[in-house]
C-alpha cells in the first residue's frame, strides 16, 4: 500500500498489526505531513459530535462526515463507538474525530442492512497497536472480531439484525442473555425493552428504559421510547420533561417525535 502527500508517493517501511481489533499501523519514512494527537477515548459520552475525513474508493478529494456518538459498546477494556455518521465502502481506516480536532477512534465496519449501523474501533486500541512489535510484511494471524460466527459475535451485534427484521421474540432473546450478562448494561438493557414494547409487555418495557437512563442519563433511543410512551398514554408532564431532554440532546430525535403526532 502507497500513499502520495503533495504530489509525491511513499512506500511504508513497517507494519504493526492488531488482528483481532482490526487495527493495522503503518509507517512510512520522510513523509512530511503533520501527527494528529489522540484523546481520551476511554472519556466519551453519548451525542458528542464527531466527524471523519477518509478516501472512499480512491476518491481525489477528502469525504467528510460529520455525526454524534450514538452508542458505546464495551469491549476489551474500552468501548467501540457508534456514530450516526455514515461512511462509504473503502473509508475503513479513516480516523473519527471530537470537535476539537482529536482522533477518538476509527472507521471501522458497518451492519448489514440500508440502515445499517456505523462502527469505530477506539483511539486506546490504535495506541496499543502503535507499540506492538513491527515487522515489514504483513502477514494476517487471525479474523477480527466482528467476523467470528454470528453466535460467538458481540451480543451489540447480534441484536442488529432481529431488530431490523421485527423479530422481536428473537431480540428479546437475545438481550435478555444480554442483560444477564451485563445487567447494568444500557444498551442491553433498551434492547430488552425494545423487545418488550413491541411484545405488547408496556410496563415491563418501561421499567428498562428507565434502568438505561439511571446508567446513562444522555441514552436518547430510551428517553425517545419513553417519550413515546407517555404521549401514548397521555401523561402530559411527563411528556414535556422527556421532549425537553431530547430537543437538548438530540434534536432530530425530538422532530421525529414531534412528526410522529402530527
Amino acid at each position: 500500500m502507497n500513499i502520495a502527500a503533495i504530489g509525491e508517493t511513499y512506500a511504508p517501511v513497517g507494519v504493526r498489526a492488531d488482528w483481532l481489533h482490526d487495527v493495522c499501523i503503518l509507517r512510512f519514512e520522510y513523509l512530511p505531513l503533520a501527527h494528529a494527537t489522540f484523546a481520551d477515548s476511554e472519556k466519551l459520552t453519548y451525542e458528542t459530535s464527531t466527524f471523519s475525513v477518509g478516501f472512499p474508493g480512491g476518491a481525489a478529494k477528502p469525504l467528510t462526515t460529520v455525526g454524534k456518538i450514538k452508542a458505546l459498546y464495551a469491549i476489551d477494556d474500552s468501548h467501540v463507538i457508534r456514530t450516526s455518521a455514515s461512511f462509504q465502502m473503502g473509508a475503513s481506516g479513516s480516523p473519527l474525530f471530537n470537535d476539537q480536532g482529536q482522533v477518538i477512534g476509527m472507521n471501522t465496519f458497518k451492519s448489514p442492512g440500508a440502515k445499517g449501523y456505523f462502527y469505530n474501533v477506539p483511539a486506546k486500541w490504535i495506541k496499543a497497536a502503535m507499540s506492538l512489535p513491527e515487522t515489514d510484511k504483513v502477514v494476517q494471524t487471525g479474523l477480527p472480531f466482528w467476523d467470528a460466527p454470528l453466535e460467538k459475535r458481540p451480543f451489540w451485534m447480534q441484536v442488529v439484525l432481529p431488530m431490523q427484521a421485527e423479530k422481536w421474540p428473537d431480540l428479546f432473546n437475545v438481550a435478555s442473555a444480554w442483560c444477564r450478562q451485563a445487567p447494568n448494561d444500557p444498551e442491553a438493557n433498551y434492547y430488552l425493552g425494545l423487545a418488550q414494547l413491541n411484545m405488547g409487555e408496556l410496563q415491563q418495557a418501561k421499567t428498562k428504559f428507565q434502568q438505561a437512563l439511571s446508567v446513562n442519563p444522555h441514552h436518547t433511543s430510551s428517553i425517545l421510547a419513553l417519550a413515546k410512551i407517555a404521549k401514548q398514554q397521555d401523561t402530559q408532564a411527563e411528556f414535556k420533561d422527556l421532549s425537553s431532554m431530547l430537543s437538548v440532546l438530540d434534536h432530530e430525535a425530538f422532530e421525529s417525535l414531534d412528526a410522529a403526532g402530527n
